[in-house]
């Protein structure tokens, strides 16, 4: 007698539909947080694949939402829209997907709605510092969630509010305090009041605290030693890959200078200065930025002051081996993996079907937790053996530690083999850069029965990575390539593809780009001789930089070291990296020093130094000259709704021209922020009510001139109706709606498995069956059982694209693997 392991039967279905059974994996979901303007909508997605077709609760503070409320449902998913929210809906939210083999989990979702309360009622103040002293103003902001942005403003006795030109004798701390070197005779402001400003972006309002008058007390401006004020907290650490800053300020008379170290030695040429010297700026922050730092004060009165800072790098969890899902045979293993890093290490925390595994064997329905065949040698690992039918399931893993965490929702299921066309659900970033000769990985990851085969393009051809050897490689089981050693040549647009015998599904075009740094042209040293109150140009044309570089500008001394320029209402930079003068003072000639143009790559963290350009100014006294037009943006600008939005306008002239900004002939809305001493209107998140004209206004003692800039409001596409999946029986009919909304209105194309619509070689493109009613819809009619394929949809206009990429599945077929 023969006795068979791993016996295939073999079901045919042909009146009877057979769909495989597959727990539900949720594929989109809400930000961990989300504000909300009380009374206006918000709307939170969950939407999950899954056989049967999941369905949908919600949680809120750990108790189940009624649904049947004030919120509502979409129809076919479980997103859920309240379009009048008020205070009490805060809470934490959390979607489950859920069928009769396992419960998938959204995140958990902070929502929380916009605050801005006010300041506490105080009288106006009025200080009398000695001229010469220092002073600081505090700022004790009302509670605003989400974090406000703070800024310090000049009122007028009218009830208007004037920008206020930082230096480095005036500056912010990063506890929002304004700080004054030293007081001199201007500070007085012809009256006017200092006011801390908080403006919460999500309620587009502002709160303004109590008045602050300045009278100066003396004639004669005393000198002062450097003295402390504000600096950072001696003991500070950052999170690895995000901005990380430290600030010194100290008072004295002159201004003190200040500059920095790092472990007793210079700056490393990546770091960036700002405030006037005073704040050391690490854009990304890395474990070698760790260390000592030092910033010292200095000026021509006495001894020299420092502060020291030990600066430690931690960093939120992040995946080392991330969770994927698992499908096995009968009688086999399964084991997940739960690697994560971070600082201070991860804990790692299982669950099964959204309930924590430590103490849920005895009360579980999932039989496999009641047979004690689950296996746990450590925190990373899950295993499961011995498997039998009916071990279906979700599988959640959290890795968190004080900074955050991250969450991984996959699945265990059966090996049943259907007639299921791909689907990929990892793909790359639309921008993806390398740094030659270090690895990059382009992930990519479908599902789909029979599993999926792999390939990619480059520029639209065929890419076989086989044909490089050992530089190229496709990690086992999923379509991700990983280039060990690229270069130059290696750039391009590359797309993933995920096919069986059912269909294709693509990826969004992925765009692969070298980080580059050119060099500057060479060129010898320029020498200006502007007459003093003129305006000048100092030019940089920057070198090819991937990506997008910064630009600015500093000053190199005779030996060498490099300072930073203090930018005022006199000196700034434009949108192009252009360093203006208003009008040329003596002491622009800076005893000889460089002004040097530098371009900072934060990809590659390396610097590259333009010419040097020293100004020697010519008379003995500057000239008084009328406001002329030096630099603004174009008369017509178009701006991106939702994204941040910038107009500058600088003036020439001496005395240094007043800027001043309307919108359609009357003062500027709240929302509107002035930046560089008035020259820079910022807008954090551009409204189509944020269109209309803008003018820019420079005036001083010897005329005025202005400019108008007609601003419009455009978008990307984005989406109105998204299409889905869809699963249809024989003889029925399937409609895919793909609707997306923009600015220009966007273009929709439809693709059949990768290919054009128009040129697609498809069984049912070719039968007449397809209906096209209008570009938003596409429709097959009279199904049979071959006709399962993968739809795409682009909607694209000039500023970008969204892209969907959804199968119709026809089940017919059934091949189940069992073990006898």
């Amino acid at each position: 007698m023969k006795m068979f392991k791993n016996i295939t039967v073999i079901f045919l279905a042909s009146l009877t539909t057979v769909i495989s059974d597959r727990p539900p994996d949720i594929y989109m979901q809400p930000y961990a947080n989300v504000y909300f303007n009380p009374g206006e909508d918000v709307e939170l997605p969950c939407r999950a694949n899954g056989v049967p077709r999941p369905t949908y609760k919600w949680k809120k503070n750990g108790r189940y939402l009624n649904l049947s409320g004030k919120f509502r449902k979409l129809s076919g998913e479980g997103t859920i829209v309240n379009n009048a929210l008020e205070e009490e809906d805060e809470g934490i939210y959390q979607c489950m997907a859920e069928n009769e083999f396992g419960t998938s989990l959204s995140i958990n979702v902070n929502l929380r709605a916009g605050k801005l309360g006010a300041f506490d009622v105080s009288e106006p103040v009025t200080y009398r510092p000695n001229l010469g002293d220092s002073l600081t103003l505090d700022c004790v902001p009302p509670v605003s969630v989400p974090k406000p942005i703070i800024v310090w403003v000049l009122r007028t006795p009218e009830g208007r509010f004037e920008p206020i030109n930082y230096n480095g004798r005036i500056s912010l701390d990063l506890e929002d305090r304004l700080h004054f070197a030293n007081i001199l005779k201007d500070d007085e402001q012809e009256g006017k009041a200092y006011v801390c400003l908080v403006q919460n972006p999500i309620l587009r309002q502002t709160s303004f605290g109590k008045l602050n008058y300045i009278i100066p007390v003396g004639r004669v401006p005393a000198l002062r030693p450097v003295q402390y004020l504000w600096s950072s907290a001696s003991d500070s650490f950052g999170l690895r890959g995000e901005t990380f800053s430290l600030k010194c300020i100290f008072g004295g008379n002159p201004t003190p200078e200040v500059s920095w170290q790092k472990n007793n030695t210079s700056l490393p040429v990546q770091y960036l200065l700002r405030s006037y010297g005073q704040e050391l700026f690490i854009p990304s922050l890395t474990d070698e930025d760790a260390g000592q730092y030092k910033c010292i004060g200095l000026n021509n009165q006495g001894a020299v002051l420092y502060r020291n800072f030990n600066v430690r790098v931690q960093s939120k969890p992040y995946w080392e081996v991330e969770p994927t899902n698992i499908e096995a045979r009968v009688g086999t293993s399964a084991t997940f993996i739960c690697k994560a890093k971070g600082d201070p290490k991860p804990k790692i925390v299982w669950f099964i079907n959204g309930v924590k595994l430590t103490g849920y064997h005895l009360k579980s329905k999932v039989p496999i937790l009641q047979s004690g065949r689950v296996v746990q040698p450590n925190s990373n690992n899950l295993t499961f053996v011995n498997l039998n039918e009916s071990d279906r399931m979700v599988v959640q893993c959290n890795a968190s530690n004080k900074h955050g965490y991250v969450f991984a929702d996959v699945y265990l299921d059966n090996l049943v083999i259907s007639n299921r066309p791909p689907a990929i659900y990892k793909q790359p970033d639309f921008d993806v850069y390398f740094k030659r000769g270090e690895y990059v990985a382009l992930p990519c990851r479908a599902n789909g029965e029979p599993k999926p085969t792999y390939r990619w393009t480059k520029n639209g051809i065929n890419f076989n990575i086989s044909d490089f050897g050992n530089k190229f490689l496709q990690l086992s089981g999923e379509g991700t390539i990983v280039n060990n050693a690229p270069e130059e040549e290696d750039e391009g647009i590359y797309q993933c593809m995920a096919e069986n015998e059912f269909g294709t599904s693509i990826s969004n075009n992925v765009r692969l780009r070298m980080g580059k740094l050119g060099a500057f042209d060479d060129s010898e040293p320029v020498t200006y001789r502007p007459f003093l109150g003129d305006s000048l140009t100092l030019n940089c044309i920057p070198p090819v930089s991937v990506p997008k570089p910064f630009i600015e500008w500093v000053l190199r001394t005779p030996e060498g070291g490099f300072e930073p320029i203090n930018y005022n209402g006199r000196i700034s930079l434009d949108l192009e990296g252009r360093l203006r003068f208003t009008n040329v003072q003596r002491e622009d000639e800076q005893q000889g020093k460089a002004y040097v143009c530098v371009v900072v790559n934060d990809f590659l963290r390396r610097n590259l130094f333009d010419k040097s350009n020293y100004i020697i100014p010519v008379r003995k006294f500057p000239d008084l000259n009328p406001v002329q037009y030096l630099w603004t943006s174009a008369s017509h600008e178009v701006g991106l709704s939702g994204e941040p939005f910038i107009l500058k306008c600088i003036f020439s002239g001496n005395p240094t021209p007043d800027v001043t900004w309307l919108k359609n002939n009357t003062s500027l809305p709240e929302q509107h922020f002035l930046r560089s001493y008035g020259q820079e209107l910022f807008i954090p998140n551009l409204k189509n009510e944020d269109a209309g004209q803008y003018t820019c206004s420079g005036s001083n003692s010897q005329g005025n001139a202005y400019r108008n800039i007609d601003v419009r409001v455009q978008s990307k596409p984005y989406w109105e109706v998204e299409p889905t999946n869809i699963k249809a029986r024989v003889g029925t009919s399937a409609t895919f709606i793909c609707k997306a909304k923009g600015d220009p209105k966007p273009k929709i194309a439809w693709f059949i498995n990768g290919v054009k619509l128009t040129e697609s070689k498809a069984a049912i493109t070719q039968s007449g069956r397809l209906i096209r009613p209008s570009a938003g819809n596409l429709t097959f009619i009279n199904l049979n059982e071959n006709d399962s394929l993968v739809v795409q949809c682009n909607a694209s206009n000039t500023y970008g694209y969204v892209f969907a990429d959804v199968y119709l599945n026809i089940p017919g077929r059934c091949i189940k693997m069992q073990n006898v």
